[in-house]
């Protein structure tokens, strides 16, 4: 009985078992989705499916029963254990809208949510600049790829670009010749005001210095430009006018050059006196007339009877002053050439605008007499085809040295003037002082030894300016010729403010070596002792240690081709015997010239070394 009632009881228990429902718990997985409580289900019961999680972003795409979403929940299958359903998301994908603003297509790309828009890199705009991306198409607020959250909804953005501007020059003959303008991309060059050369035609802007290319100004600009403006030269046509002279034949020559000079024309009895600018002949040509324009020269007779002399001086003063102590030159040669037979109409006496122009008239034949200084003279002399030749030179008083070894000046006796005898030069002296650099140096004079460049090269030197002719430019050629040395490759040059310095300082032991005229210590005598307070006379303190070339003085020139030898000798004659009156004198004093004397041509060769080292 009792095992009866125990298996009665286990069949009720299974039998309630078996009518009871089952329950099932559902768990969600919303992979970073909203959050979705945990659901218990009872067998038989209908599923409640929950509302679809939220993420932002994304959409939602269904539950899946495993985590790799590879198996889709199916509600209407039965359930009949615990579940975890994961939720599947699909991103949210936006259109990105490029402008590009360049003439291409505009561009769209997909862009995930929150991801960076992509930077387009290959965007490009010919003759601009790309600067920058910006959410409006008036480019006011600019569009950040970095800073920005990323994409959420569809976007368009605007490329924006700044014209690229181009440095436009324009030279002529290496210069720049307007202020250098900018032009943008695409934009036309403005052409220039037209620039004006006198004596030349413009023939355009080129592209290139060769000028092989011509510039279209109605180019569209896309880089910097350089632009060469063309120039030709004109031609102008030079006349000759000979007045019933040799016919001489029209010449072209280019503007600027110097007008070729024709043979002396030949017109039967008269003489020809040379090319004037003028029918009136108030300007003559001179040795180089430069062409400006379409000229005629015109030629300028005489009466082959007639005898003018055209006397030019140099401006080494006021003219009118010149003119006024010159003036009775005229009746003294014209009374002066009628011993010697000759009949002079006319002595026409004129100042020269410069040195130069004075050089010019004599070369040209437009002067006859010019009174010049050597440096000039020689230059005339030397010119191309030239027809001057030195008539006599100035003369001042010799001194009783004149010596060309420098000891022999060393015989502390003063030096004196003479009172009769008269030199066309005078000498530069190179004088050692009483320092004992000084004293050790005429020393070695003194005693013949000869002077070698390390002796003077490290001295204390004073000279004169470089356009003095005995404190600096015939030193320096002595320097030159004896050393193959100039003051340039001194230790120690400096330079004074005159020759009464220069003793000062020698006296004063603060030169050494001095250069100077072959009278200064004669002018320096009395000072050497009192105001440079000196013991010993400067006879005795201060030796010459070098002489050098002499420094020829002003001469008188002529034209051979306009004077006869017979005149030019009779010329001569007269200014010598003019110098030796009172009345002679006053004229010439202008220059201070106390006599005139004869001279060679080959005397002014120290001259020309000089001038040619000078010129170096």
């Amino acid at each position: 009985m009792k095992k009866l009632l125990l298996v009665s009881l286990f069949t009720l228990i299974l039998f309630l078992s078996s009518c009871t429902p089952k329950e099932y718990l559902i768990s969600y997985d919303t992979n970073g989705g909203s959050l979705i409580e945990e659901y218990t289900y009872i067998e038989d019961e209908e599923y409640t499916v929950p509302n679809d999680p939220i993420k932002v972003g994304y959409e939602f795409l269904g539950w899946f029963t495993d985590s790799e979403l590879t198996e889709s929940f199916n509600i209407e299958n039965e359930i009949e254990t615990d579940l975890i359903l994961y939720a599947k998301w699909g991103i949210y994908v936006f259109d990105v809208t490029y402008i590009l603003n360049n003439g291409e297509e505009d561009r769209v790309l997909p862009t995930e949510y929150g991801s960076i828009a992509t930077i387009l890199m290959d965007v490009e705009r010919e003759g601009y600049d790309f600067e920058g991306w910006y959410t409006d198409p008036e480019f006011t607020n600019p569009y950040n790829f970095y800073t920005n959250i990323g994409v959420t909804e569809d976007q368009t953005i605007y490329a924006n670009w700044i014209i690229n501007s181009y440095n436009v020059s324009f030279y002529i003959n290496d210069y720049l010749v307007f202020p250098m303008s900018v032009v943008d991309f695409g934009s036309t060059i403005e052409i220039p005001e037209l620039p004006v050369l006198n004596g030349y035609q413009f023939k355009g802007w080129y592209t290139d210095e060769e000028f092989t290319e011509l510039y279209d100004f109605d180019t569209n600009v896309n880089s910097s430009t350089v632009l060469y403006g063309k120039f030709e030269i004109e031609v102008f046509t030079i006349s000759f006018e000979t007045f019933g002279g040799t016919v001489i034949e029209p010449i072209d020559v280019e503007f600027g050059s110097t007008i070729p000079i024709p043979d002396v024309p030949i017109k039967e009895g008269y003489n020809f006196r040379g090319w004037y600018l003028d029918a009136m002949f108030l300007n003559p040509a001179g040795l180089s007339p430069v062409v400006v324009g379409n000229q005629t020269l015109y030629a300028k007779w005489i009466d082959e009877n007639e005898i003018t002399l055209r006397v030019v001086f140099v401006p080494s003063r006021p003219a009118s002053e010149i003119l006024n102590i010159t003036g009775p030159l005229e009746q003294l040669l014209i009374d002066a050439l009628v011993l010697s037979g000759y009949t002079i109409s006319t002595v026409d006496i004129s100042v020269s605008s410069s040195y130069e122009a004075a050089a010019e008239s004599i070369i040209s034949g437009q002067a006859d007499i010019v009174f010049l200084p050597a440096g000039i003279y020689v230059e005339a002399k030397d010119a191309v085809d030239s027809n001057v030749d030195v008539l006599l030179s100035s003369a001042r008083l010799a001194l009783n040295k004149d010596y060309i070894d420098a000891s022999l000046w060393n015989d502390g006796t003063p030096t004196v003037s003479s009172q009769d005898v008269y030199h066309s030069y005078y000498r530069g002296l190179i004088v050692a002082g009483p320092s004992a650099a000084g004293k050790a140096l005429a020393d070695k004079v003194n005693a013949g030894t000869t002077l070698v460049w390390e002796d003077v090269k490290d001295l204390n030197w004073c000279v004169r300016n470089e356009t003095s002719s005995s404190g600096y430019v015939y030193p320096n050629l002595w320097l030159y010729e004896t050393f193959g040395k100039t003051f340039a490759d001194m230790t120690s040059v400096t330079q004074s403010s005159g020759y009464g310095h220069s003793i000062e300082m020698l006296a004063s032991e603060v030169c050494d070596v001095a250069t100077i005229y072959a009278d200064a210590r004669m002018h320096n005598e009395d000072q050497w002792q009192t105001n440079f307070s000196r013991t010993e006379d400067i006879w005795t303190e201060v030796e010459v240690i070098a002489v050098t070339h002499k420094i020829m003085n002003d001469v008188i020139a002529v034209n051979t081709n306009n004077l006869t030898p017979e005149l030019i000798s009779s010329l001569k004659q007269a200014f010598l015997d003019i110098i030796a009156t009172p009345e002679g004198q006053d004229v010439f004093s202008v220059y201070s010239i106390q006599n005139f004397v004869e001279v060679e041509d080959s005397d002014y060769d120290g001259v020309r070394a000089a001038t040619l080292l000078a010129n170096n």
